[in-house]
């Protein structure tokens, strides 16, 4: 499914990197989601019982994937 979406977003892409910063997006988003889910009890964490290390790491990644993806859809709209 993850993969057939991209391969949707490469036909209807813009702009050079939409469809790199957009897998960037949806892995840190899916890799938050599966944190969640994890039976293990001992990982890092870096607010202790809610927030893990990989969970802060795919915010951090989701953050500037989509910051990534605004900047180069306002930069492809000037220059078009």
């Amino acid at each position: 499914m993850f993969r057939r979406g991209l391969q949707w977003a490469y036909r209807r892409k813009s702009y050079d990197g939409e469809v790199f910063w957009l897998y960037v997006l949806l892995y840190a988003i899916t890799r938050g989601i599966l944190e969640t889910w994890r039976g293990d009890l001992v990982r890092g964490f870096v607010i202790p019982g809610v927030l893990s290390t990989s969970q802060a790491i795919g915010l951090i990644t989701a953050a500037i994937a989509g910051g990534m993806l605004f900047y180069l859809s306002r930069r492809h709209r000037a220059e078009a």
